[in-house]
This record gives structure tokens, C-alpha cells and sequence, in this order.
């Protein structure tokens, strides 16, 4: 349509300037183009318009779709801005259905391991307990080592629970405003005495954010004690809390020398524990790291680990967030 407006403008273009050498009926032709040159304006107007309109109201959708997780619609137009809202339409559809899928069978694999779980209980309860009558009865290191065992194998079921149930949204996460600085000083003040030759670098400026405390202080205490685990009894840990843009950034960094850059990829997997690069053997579940991923996960950031100029580096982020937001999700 756009093209025969203007081909019929270079038409009456044509005709008008023949008319003037000619002298015939110039204004007549005059008032044709100008009409024509007018038409062709008020239909760009018009175009603009719509497409301002379109546009505006498939920018809603995908806001909708993000924040509520509506769908976006499909379009009954015949164009281009059609095509890709209907595209849009079949990928927000996709991304719906695989969040469905993965919740359900979320929750189907939480209930088995809660079901298999909780078959072990009675008779862990019951080989702790025959341990225990044993060290009353003739203390030993072989039946020490025992109960050792029993407790570290309920804490790794304990763990394993709660893993599950964190990544498949069993727990509701109570959000309120927390200074992150004042967690990591009290995680600090509780690590110091388990481990009293260590050197701690701080700098933890106030920083408000909206956040879980309980579940925040477990991910930043698993993140901080497994530094602890990583570096000589003398080593040193450093924690940086850092606010840039909209995110806080927090940096866990030790001097143990580090790990293979192969192992770094499965650090935050189950029960993967670098026993072969600790000073001393952990007695953890490795659950701990795995579990800091899925609280950091659920507050919208997350954690990732590299290789630091003498030893591990952590660097977790959170988003600040408003409140409005962590009601919409």
C-alpha cells in the first residue's frame, strides 16, 4: 500500500511539472499531489500509531508472563510484529509446561527420598543405640568410630532432606530487611572458636537487603566453613561484601592453594567433598555447598567458585530486591 501511495505521487509529480511547461490545468494537478502527499502522511501517522499500540501491549504481555507467569497471547494479525508475538506465545507456552514438569517430578523424587529416608531412621536409631551401650559397656575406638559413623550418616540424611525439599519449594523463605554485614560477623564469631588460629580479612560495609536470615546464615556459614576447611590451621579468610549497581556481591576467599580446575565445575554437585586437598579430613555430609547454591537460588542469586591468586574464591550475589517482588515470586 505504501508503495502505490508513492508511485502515485512521483505520478502526479510527473504530470504536474508536464502541466506547467504546457500551462494546463496546473492547480487541478497541484491539488492532486498535495492531496496524495497528505493522504500518504496520514497513513504513516496511523501505522505509527498502531504499531505504538502493538507494541506497547505485547511489552505488557511478556511482563505479565514474567512476573505472573501468564502466557502470552497469540495475535489474529497478518504481520510481522504478529509473527513474533506468536512466537513468543509458543515459547512462553514451552517455558510454562517445563516449569510444571519440573516441579512435579521435583516433588515426586522429594516424597521418595522422604519415604526411603525415613525407612532408615529406625534402624540408624537402633545401631546408634547398640554403639552407645558398647562405649558404656567397654569403651573402644572401634565401637567409637561406629557412632561416629551412625550420627554422620543421619546428618547426611537430615542434609539430604532438606536439600530436596529447599529445591522443590517445601520450605516457604519469611523475607524481611537484614544487614548482611551483621550475618557474617555472627557466622564469623561462631566459626572462631572451632577453629582459633585462623586470620579473618573483613570488609563488611552495612548492607540492607531483603532476605531469610535463618536460611542465609546456613548458606554463608557452609560457603565460610568450608574456607576454614580449605587453608592451613594459621591460614587466612578473607570476606568482602561489595554493593555495585542493583546487586551485592560477597566474596569468600582462602589461602589453601585451591583445587583442579576440573573439579570446579562439580563443586556444587552432591556429595562432592576435595577430602584429598583438605589439611585436615572433613567430616561434613557434602551437602553444604550444594545446599548455599539452592538458598542462593531461591533468593533470586547465586554462586559460582574459581581459582583465587593463593587459594579458593567464592563470589555470591544477591539482587536488591523489593519487597513487591518477593510476593510476586
Amino acid at each position: 500500500m505504501k508503495r502505490l501511495i508513492l508511485q502515485a505521487a512521483m505520478a502526479l509529480t510527473a504530470i504536474t511539472l508536464l502541466c506547467l511547461v504546457t500551462d494546463t490545468l496546473p492547480r487541478i494537478l497541484c491539488a492532486l499531489l498535495l492531496a496524495g502527499l497528505a493522504g500518504e502522511m496520514l497513513w504513516e501517522v496511523r501505522e505509527t500509531r498502531r504499531r505504538r499500540r502493538d507494541l506497547a501491549r505485547l511489552h505488557e504481555e511478556l511482563a505479565g508472563f514474567a512476573r505472573d507467569k501468564r502466557p502470552v497471547s497469540f495475535s489474529v494479525e497478518d504481520t510481522d510484529l504478529a509473527m513474533i508475538q506468536d512466537d513468543l506465545a509458543r515459547l512462553s507456552q514451552s517455558v510454562i509446561l517445563s516449569e510444571q514438569n519440573n516441579a512435579h517430578h521435583r516433588l515426586l523424587l522429594r516424597d521418595l527420598l522422604a519415604d526411603i529416608c525415613h525407612q532408615f531412621k529406625t534402624p540408624l536409631a537402633a545401631l546408634k543405640l547398640n554403639c552407645e551401650l558398647q562405649l558404656c559397656e567397654a569403651p573402644c575406638d572401634r565401637a567409637r568410630r561406629q557412632l561416629e559413623l551412625t550420627e554422620r550418616m543421619e546428618n547426611m540424611i537430615q542434609a539430604m532432606l532438606r536439600l530436596e525439599k529447599l529445591q522443590a519449594g517445601g520450605y516457604e523463605l519469611h523475607y524481611a530487611p537484614c544487614d548482611m554485614a551483621g550475618v557474617v560477623r555472627g557466622i564469623v564469631a561462631e566459626l572462631s572458636p572451632l577453629y582459633p588460629e585462623k586470620g579473618w580479612n573483613l570488609s563488611l560495609p552495612e548492607t540492607l537487603l531483603r532476605f531469610d536470615e535463618s536460611w542465609m546464615h546456613e548458606a554463608l556459614l557452609n560457603v565460610i566453613k568450608n574456607a576454614c576447611e580449605h587453608t592451613a590451621p594459621t591460614g587466612l579468610i578473607c570476606v568482602k561484601c561489595v554493593l555495585q549497581d542493583a546487586f551485592v556481591w560477597i566474596t569468600v576467599e582462602d589461602d589453601g592453594g585451591g583445587l583442579p580446575e576440573a573439579e570446579l565445575a562439580h563443586l556444587f554437585q552432591r556429595f562432592r567433598q576435595m577430602d584429598a586437598h583438605l589439611p585436615v579430613a572433613s567430616s561434613g555430609t557434602g551437602l553444604g555447598l550444594a545446599i548455599a547454591k539452592a538458598v542462593l537460588q531461591r533468593h533470586h542469586g547465586d554462586i559460582s567458585a574459581q581459582n583465587g591468586t593463593s587459594g579458593m574464591r567464592f563470589t555470591l550475589y544477591l539482587p536488591v530486591l523489593q519487597e513487591s517482588f518477593f510476593q510476586a515470586s
